[in-house]
């Protein structure tokens, strides 16, 4: 199965994995699921990195970046066409990063694993 993982899921992931619940917990652990992170979920990583709001992940993108790795887990690019998606998604998440991570899942039509309630409101399969 291939995933594709919301940002805050990650961070509990790799920080908090009391946080999450056990049917995702399992499902990140099972060596045949492949998780997917998008770019997106790094660049807000990233800039909560530098701003000092989020050190529990890593002192640099760099150290995520190898954390992901180690965990093999694949990077998502951001594709022209997914952007152009989060422009007719409907309005009931205003997030782009989330607005983009929904985008990505409803094109590659695989599921996102997300506790944002508000995401659960789109047209896609959503693991929580």
């Amino acid at each position: 199965m291939i995933c594709l993982i919301d940002s805050n899921v990650l961070v509990w992931w790799l920080a908090e994995p009391a946080r999450l619940t056990k049917a995702v917990h399992e499902l990140i652990s099972d060596p045949e699921t492949q998780i997917i992170v998008s770019e997106a979920t790094v660049w807000e990583i990233s800039n909560k990195i530098h701003a000092g709001r989020l050190r529990s992940v890593g002192e640099s993108i760099h150290a995520l970046l190898e954390e992901l790795a180690a965990q093999d887990m694949a990077l998502l690019l951001i594709t022209l066409s997914q952007i152009k998606r989060t422009t007719t998604l409907p309005l009931h998440h205003q997030d782009p990063f989330d607005r983009l991570l929904i985008a990505q899942a409803m094109e590659r039509q695989i599921p996102l694993i997300a506790s944002d309630a508000k995401i659960k409101l789109y047209d896609l399969e959503v693991i929580w």
